[in-house]
């Protein structure tokens, strides 16, 4: 673990990957949890950008299990999109993260909206890979919201079985269907 804070970056990075690892296979407390995620959050440089979101893409989808409390990890990466985003490579290093993890962070979709939103117009000016990065959390966005759609159809459904099956007398007129 001494190799976390090692100058060499690459070696740092690898680091943090065996970590991630480590805390996917095993129970970890969740402050350690936090820092390791909140570092790797920070470490937006180019030169092992490709070893972060290693790490990130195992840690991620562990976040739910190790930390108890999903909005800890939703309020830390909000922080350092509206405290560090001014950075154009720190933005698109925390929007890659959304959009790879778009099923983790559907749930907390509000936090993050207005921020992508506001973002779209720095991304199109830049090299192609920010460009698809633009049409990749516009894809996100949609999909977010075709799920909510669908999820709210669902539970519409399931209200008027429901209201049907406690009042079997009364005459249905769900979805336009009458019997």
């Amino acid at each position: 673990l001494g190799l976390l804070k090692s100058a060499d970056t690459t070696c740092k990075q690898w680091a943090f990957v065996f970590v991630c690892q480590f805390i996917d296979a095993h129970d970890t407390p969740q402050n350690i949890v936090l820092q390791i995620y909140v570092a790797l959050l920070r470490a937006h440089q180019p030169e092992a950008r490709h070893l972060v979101r290693k790490a990130l893409d195992i840690l991620t989808p562990a976040l739910k299990k190790r930390i108890h409390d999903p909005t800890l990890y939703v309020q830390w990466t909000k922080k350092i999109i509206v405290e560090e985003g001014y950075s154009l490579q720190q933005l698109i290093h925390i929007l890659n993260l959304l959009v790879s993890h778009a099923d983790e962070f559907y749930e907390s979709r509000g936090h993050f909206l207005h921020h992508i939103a506001t973002s779209l117009a720095r991304l199109p000016n830049s090299p192609y890979e920010n460009r698809k990065l633009a049409v990749d959390l516009m894809d996100m966005i949609i999909s977010w919201d075709t799920r909510r759609v669908a999820e709210e159809a669902e539970a519409k459904r399931a209200k008027l079985a429901a209201d049907e099956a406690a009042n079997p007398l009364s005459e249905p007129v769900a979805l336009g269907v009458k019997r």
